[in-house]
């Protein structure tokens, strides 16, 4: 009976495998989520890229993360290393995602959309904050 009612409710997935509890998706549809999600972070980090060179003035007073301050107080006026760094760990970080991917760990994508809504959250306080 309840085999009868689940299969009214979700016919889709009666036939579809699962991983865990959770239904598992086309391979179309993860990788297009991947592909999203590493196009999101590369483009913030961009964006973030963008703001440093905006705000050339000021940009000592205002970095927050260490390194990168670090990185900007070597070189103060053309932020070739800072911009070699920060491109060097985006990649790194994509690069990574994408191995995670294609080595079908079970986790990739909840480290890929973990580093995803970080992103979006430092999009949102590069904006608003």
């Amino acid at each position: 009976m309840v085999k009868n009612l689940m299969s009214n409710v979700l016919p889709a997935l009666e036939s579809s495998s699962f991983s865990k509890g959770w239904p598992t998706l086309p391979a179309r549809f993860r990788s297009t989520y991947l592909c999203v999600c590493c196009a999101l972070i590369g483009l913030i980090s961009i964006y973030d890229m963008f703001l440093v060179f905006n705000n050339s003035d000021m940009i000592l007073e205002l970095e927050k993360n260490p390194v990168c301050l670090a990185l900007l107080k070597m070189e103060p006026t053309f932020f070739s290393l800072f911009v070699l760094g920060k491109s060097m760990g985006t990649l790194t970080v994509i690069l990574i995602l994408v191995q995670l991917f294609r080595s079908q760990f079970h986790g990739w994508h909840s480290v890929t959309s973990g580093i995803t809504l970080f992103q979006l959250g430092l999009l949102a306080y590069l904006t608003f904050g």
